[in-house]
């Protein structure tokens, strides 16, 4: 019973992967720590509105001192 239901699982979410709905991490096109770091994905598919919102993280990490100025007003906006 148990490896049925794990069957009909990756069944479905093979017609999602080629019907679009799905993408492979790895082939994405957007850094996997994005992912994992910025959205708290483990998986190795995630959805297309995933990858956008990925793709459209900003690394706060990376910005000097001037830039970070500029931004904390959005970020304490957003919360």
């Amino acid at each position: 019973e148990r490896h049925l239901r794990t069957s009909q699982v990756h069944a479905k979410r093979l017609r999602s992967l080629e019907a679009g709905r799905l993408v492979e991490v790895a082939t994405s096109g957007v850094e996997a720590e994005r992912f994992r770091d910025g959205l708290g994905l483990r998986g190795a598919f995630c959805g297309i509105d995933q990858v956008k919102e990925a793709a459209s993280l900003i690394d706060i990490w990376s910005k000097d001192m001037h830039q970070m100025n500029l931004m904390l007003p959005f970020l304490r906006h957003v919360g």
